[in-house]
């Protein structure tokens, strides 16, 4: 049969530690040295929350705005490599290839390790630009070029017409809820 502790020696042997460690700290050079800085949250630059903002309006597929406010970030900093990358994606959005291909490249020539804090694909997040810069999905990228498109042939009331492209769009991604929706729209619209 084991032998039993007494109750008093079991509450000495929890609190053991705590005098060591405070005589530790407590003596003379040691604890004096030690320093532990964390670092502080620092505010984003003009230039990176219009970044940020921008790819909020993406998400939301307002894409004028959102490239309204990469234009502003460019003008404070044309150098700016995420500026350049959204700029690229706006770009290649409208169909401009050259364009898009130019920013890329801009972008890339930056040789930035910074790291992607907010994306509107969550592949991206959590790499370097450098990474991802001009490496959108493909087919992503057609089918928000094709409901772009299609939008704004419905607002020029041209439903017939985004009714084929947003088909087209369609074929490419049958559960992108945008394409759906639009198509359902311009349905409307035709009657």
């Amino acid at each position: 049969m084991p032998a039993q502790v007494p109750p008093i020696m079991k509450r000495f042997s929890r609190f053991s530690l705590l005098p060591l460690i405070i005589l530790f700290f407590a003596l003379p050079g040691f604890g004096k040295d030690l320093r532990i800085s964390i670092p502080k949250r620092t505010k984003p630059t003009p230039v990176q929350k219009l970044n940020r903002d921008g790819v909020k309006q993406i998400e939301k597929h307002n894409y004028g705005e959102a490239k309204k406010l990469f234009y502003k970030a460019y003008l404070l900093d044309p150098n700016d490599p995420f500026t350049l990358n959204n700029l690229g994606y706006i770009a290649e959005l409208e169909g401009n290839e050259e364009r898009a291909q130019r920013f890329y490249e801009l972008a890339q020539e930056q040789n930035s390790d910074a790291v992607v804090d907010a994306s509107s694909t969550d592949d991206a997040k959590g790499k370097t630009l450098s990474q991802v810069a001009g490496h959108a999905d493909q087919k992503n990228m057609d089918v928000n070029r094709l409901n772009v498109q299609a939008l704004t042939l419905l607002l020029k009331d041209r439903a017939p017409e985004a009714d084929m492209i947003l088909t087209r769009s369609l074929a490419l991604d049958r559960s992108n809820p945008f394409t759906l929706n639009n198509l359902g729209y311009a349905k409307e619209k035709e009657g």
